[in-house]
């Protein structure tokens, strides 16, 4: 799942949320796991620079749980991965090309023939 929602007319927030349904093979069983991620961005300076703030795993729930079976042997491994995370970011935009601005190149030849 990904929503993101403006909060102004400068900024914005975004959820997303990942779910991994259990699955089964004939040795093994995977149990679900499911995470959160949510991020803020902010354009600053009409528009020449933006601020994000992104935060992974908010509710630290990203884990691996799996059984595999065999014969004469039982493994349960539980995988828990360091995924809580603060990410930062600053971007200017130096160039700030407009493409609408950009009108396309015809020659006269073009013009002639029809092709608009």
């Amino acid at each position: 799942m990904n929503a993101t929602f403006s909060y102004s007319k400068n900024g914005s927030i975004q959820l997303i949320g990942n779910y991994d349904s259990p699955s089964c093979s004939p040795q093994s069983k995977r149990k679900a796991n499911y995470s959160a991620d949510v991020s803020l961005r902010q354009d600053l300076l009409k528009g020449k620079m933006s601020f994000s703030l992104r935060v992974t795993d908010v509710f630290n729930t990203r884990n691996y749980n799996y059984t595999t079976t065999g014969l004469n042997f039982a493994s349960i491994n539980t995988r828990y991965r360091e995924s809580r995370i603060l990410y930062a970011g600053l971007q200017f935009k130096i160039n700030n090309y407009n493409k609408k601005a950009e009108k396309p190149l015809m020659n006269s030849d073009m013009q002639e023939e029809g092709f608009q």
